[in-house]
């Protein structure tokens, strides 16, 4: 049984809707800790998972948008993902869970679609921890 677990969140008015990605059965998943190092906050490193491989599921699919059609357009113009659609160029909330616990919080990047066959996809994302963003987001305003 796969302990691992992927969810994306969606804003969805005052709520928070849970996206449970499939995940492939026993496969890995990367996690580069950093170290806070005190001396210099400003250039803080965040944790981030090197890059973990989705499969095509339809459930994968319909959270991605089925964004490997080509034919697809994107209608999502807001600030926020999933609303209506996925967009690739915004930020999408993700945790990624390990036997219950919460490895890392950040950002999902989709950064690759694998095309393995005519009826059959992969999905290449990353994880980014959202506290090296904290800082990034921090020192731009002021």
């Amino acid at each position: 049984m796969n302990q691992n677990r992927l969810v994306i969140n969606q804003i969805a008015g005052a709520n928070i809707v849970e996206y449970e990605l499939d995940l492939f059965d026993n496969v890995p998943l990367p996690i580069n800790k950093s170290i806070i190092d005190i001396q210099n906050i400003a250039e803080r490193k965040s944790d981030f998972s090197k890059t973990i491989t989705l499969p095509g599921t339809s459930n994968n699919n319909d959270i991605f948008s089925n964004i490997f059609n080509l034919a697809r357009t994107t209608e999502n113009t807001n600030t926020y993902n999933f609303a209506p659609d996925f967009n690739p160029n915004l930020k999408a909330d993700a945790i990624l869970y390990k036997n219950g616990v919460a490895m890392i919080q950040g950002y999902l990047q989709l950064t690759n679609i694998n095309v393995v066959d005519d009826y059959q996809i992969e999905y290449e994302i990353i994880i980014i921890g959202k506290f090296a963003n904290l800082f990034q987001d921090w020192e731009k305003r002021n």
